[in-house]
């Protein structure tokens, strides 16, 4: 992985921790405060209850890379816990970019059963 594909990393993981603060969490960045390459990208202790946090903020995110971004975050789970990928694809600096290639919005990627789970306790 090469130096700024990291520092694109951390930004995006900071960007999440951001957005899990602003929504009423306890959150920072997981390796920074854990420091092992399977601690989850940004920790956020309710979070953690039900799942691994994996963050992705790369540019031309396709289906197969946010499988593999999702089948990591499953191989990292703990016992217990569901694979959570947030995600969002992140804009090409410069003139003439098409705002609707690109999304401001962070996107979460679950399980379907689980995802049905959370909405029959819901509603």
């Amino acid at each position: 992985m090469s130096k700024n594909s990291r520092a694109i990393g951390i930004r995006g993981e900071l960007e999440a921790r951001n957005l899990l603060l602003a929504a009423g969490f306890e959150a920072k960045r997981g390796q920074q405060h854990k420091g092992t390459s399977d601690s989850p990208d940004v920790v956020a202790p309710e979070v953690a209850k039900v799942g691994h946090l994996e963050v992705k903020w790369v540019r031309g995110f396709t289906t197969t890379k946010m499988q593999d971004a999702y089948m990591k975050a499953e191989a990292e789970c703990e016992f217990l816990q569901m694979p959570i990928l947030l995600h969002r694809e992140r804009k090409k600096r410069g003139m003439g970019v098409s705002r609707r290639k690109f999304s401001d919005k962070w996107l979460v990627t679950v399980d379907a059963t689980w995802f049905f789970a959370m909405l029959r306790k819901i509603l």
